[in-house]
């Protein structure tokens, strides 16, 4: 299987995640997404809209380098093991917080579900499509640049946005437990 085959299968893989999530969102009141206990924590939507945020630039990026010319490095070995400890990182239990200069922090005020899930799927489109013509030949060179873990390949990205929905996703969870349970 090539690179471009194995970065689409994780693709589909992201789509299924994606689709239980907002699934089991869409169950939820309005006032429990927008719970949040402390000040500084956020919201169930403002999570999703986090999550969408970092896909959505991502996507802009790579489109942007490639469609620049940039040169771009063949992935090895320091690809491999920045995956692995990205990987590792997610799922451990410290806690990371979004680069605030780079527009991955959500603004509290004026979200919207629908809107955000119209913006997310939009995004996504624009990504299988993207991916899906781009040159077999970007799927060999760490194309994705990653604020901590560096560059990384298309599929070590897509993997990225797994562990990234996977890890957010018990966030949004824990939120929506507890604001039901502030209500009691």
């Amino acid at each position: 299987m090539s690179n471009k085959q194995k970065a689409l299968t994780q693709l589909d893989k992201i789509e299924k995640q994606l689709a239980d999530l907002l699934s089991s969102m869409e169950k939820e009141k309005t006032v429990d997404l927008l719970y949040h206990e402390k000040e500084a924590d956020w919201s169930s939507l403002q999570v999703l809209k986090h999550i969408e945020l970092v896909e959505a630039i991502s996507l802009k990026y790579i489109k942007y380098k490639v469609k620049q010319g940039s040169k771009f490095k063949k992935a090895g070995l320091k690809q491999i093991y920045a995956s692995w400890i990205m990987q590792k990182a997610y799922k451990s239990s410290k806690k990371f917080t979004a680069p605030e200069g780079r527009g991955l922090v959500p603004e509290r005020e004026g979200l919207d579900y629908v809107e955000i899930v119209k913006s997310f799927k939009q995004h996504r489109v624009a990504l299988k499509q993207f991916l899906t013509e781009l040159n077999e030949k970007y799927y060999n060179y760490a194309v994705y640049k990653h604020p901590l873990f560096g560059r990384l390949t298309l599929l070590q990205m897509l993997t990225f946005f797994y562990g990234h929905m996977e890890r957010h996703e018990k966030q949004i969870n824990r939120t929506l437990v507890k604001a039901k349970e502030s209500l009691v």
